[in-house]
């Protein structure tokens, strides 16, 4: 956040930027566009934090009795980050103060984005009476032109209904939990594709039972495409890239957002969900045949595609973004016009 704010603003006004669109955990984003007086838009690419993301205790990883600090790093996360509080505040009141600039409690109030726009579909929300005025649900930005071409033995795939299992980037997954997943699989006449997502090496999962297919990444449109079951972690663009295939999923969340987003998947009932501190064999194993067995699973998560499809995300968020950056437009003398920068 220090680098950011140190470096970006010489930059930006280099590039002649007119407008920001800023990922919701830019912290420093908003003070930035305050600084230079650029009109910004606020996106979430999950449930947005003002949403909360407070989950049943069954679904929750915080009561996890193995792992301290583990809790303590959750509650450091909400005060810090989502409340603004504690060192992040500090810092951040402390570049502020530097500047001119009245305390971040009051940005939004003095400097306020133009928008709010979630990548979370309306449809995949709990319902909400009401909202902030400048809220907007939008949908999935998918754009699998721009995906690189990963080489997969599609000659491996022998034709029985496919579980494709993908757990995320991070190495925190146990590699017990890809055992226990095998293990519940197995000889149920089912093939199984893990791909590891390009942060481990195949070969450390040799020896599986049931032999799955592993590989470091995998094409995963084109293998949600043909899945009986995709079984992930409940984080935001599998479940996303899942939904919009109209395909059921088994959920195993771990942590931050994902027991908030795996409950969300459970009230619509297109997913099981266990979350890992459960996960056993014969848990999942029963889980595998209700997804597979009722109908209902994948009724739903076909519903579901329709909405999010007539939802048409990355268009309407296109649209908004447009309408409300010229809506009070800002002036910039000896500035070209016309363009945006993203700052993640």
């Amino acid at each position: 956040m220090e680098v950011f704010l140190r470096e970006a603003p010489a930059a930006i006004s280099k590039a002649g930027i007119d407008a920001l669109i800023i990922d919701e955990i830019a912290l420093a984003g908003p003070t930035l566009a305050q600084l230079l007086q650029l009109p910004y838009v606020l996106v979430s690419t999950s449930v947005p934090h003002n949403f909360g993301w407070t989950v049943p205790r069954s679904l929750s990883h915080c009561d996890n009795p193995v792992s301290l600090f583990g809790r303590l790093r959750n509650t450091l996360l909400q005060v810090s980050v989502f409340q603004v509080h504690g060192p992040v505040r500090w810092k951040l009141d402390q570049y502020r103060k530097q500047r001119g600039l009245g305390p971040v409690r009051d940005l939004q109030r003095v400097f306020p984005a133009r928008a709010h726009i979630a990548t979370l579909p309306e449809c995949l929300d709990f319902p909400r009476p009401t909202r902030p005025i400048d809220f907007c649900y939008a949908g999935p930005f998918v754009d699998q032109s721009a995906r690189p071409m990963i080489d997969f033995p599609w000659e491996r795939l022998d034709g029985r209904p496919l579980i494709y299992v993908s757990l995320g980037t991070s190495r925190k997954i146990r590699p017990s939990v890809f055992h226990i997943i095998a293990e519940a699989c197995g000889g149920l006449g089912l093939q199984v594709v893990v791909s590891l997502g390009g942060r481990r090496d195949p070969m450390m999962l040799g020896g599986l039972p049931g032999d799955p297919l592993v590989v470091r990444e995998a094409p995963q449109l084109e293998l949600i495409k043909i899945a009986a079951i995709v079984i992930n972690h409940a984080g935001i663009n599998t479940v996303l890239e899942t939904l919009m295939e109209g395909r059921p999923m088994i959920a195993i969340p771990i942590t931050h957002d994902q027991p908030a987003l795996a409950a969300r998947l459970a009230w619509l009932h297109v997913a099981e969900v266990i979350p890992e501190r459960k996960l056993t064999i014969g848990g999942l194993r029963s889980a595998v045949l209700r997804v597979l067995n009722d109908p209902s699973y994948g009724n739903a998560a076909r519903e579901i595609r329709e909405k999010i499809k007539a939802g048409r995300g990355l268009e309407r968020a296109v649209e908004v973004i447009e309408r409300r950056i010229n809506d009070q437009p800002v002036q910039h003398l000896g500035r070209t016009r016309g363009k945006t920068l993203i700052a993640e």
